[in-house]
């Protein structure tokens, strides 16, 4: 007699583990990396974060001295933002500080 042993996975949970583990990819740069403490910050995807406004109030929570910052724009795949767009895991989101030159 021959005894064949299939395994399955059960692919239902494993896609809602990774769905539960997505994280926004935020990049870093100037006195914002100096802040966080790191040139990369990944925001839990159930932080409530869907417009640029909310992640700058939720950075503010997180970190006060952001809001100290004289301002602080915000890039969405290359492109800068305006507080009402949208935003979601899947897009590029980069913090750019304020900048000083002569």
């Amino acid at each position: 007699m021959l005894l064949i042993r299939i395994s399955l996975t059960d692919n239902r949970q494993q896609t809602t583990d990774n769905r539960q583990q997505t994280t926004m990819k935020i990049l870093l740069f100037g006195i914002t990396r100096e802040i966080v403490g790191q040139s990369k910050l990944n925001i839990p995807a159930n932080a409530g974060i869907d417009t640029v406004r909310s992640l700058k109030n939720w950075l503010g929570k997180q970190y006060p001295a952001m809001q100290t910052l004289s301002s602080l724009a915000v890039t969405v795949d290359s492109e800068y933002a305006e507080d009402e767009d949208a935003i979601h895991a899947e897009q590029e989101i980069a913090l750019i500080p304020p900048v000083s030159g002569g």
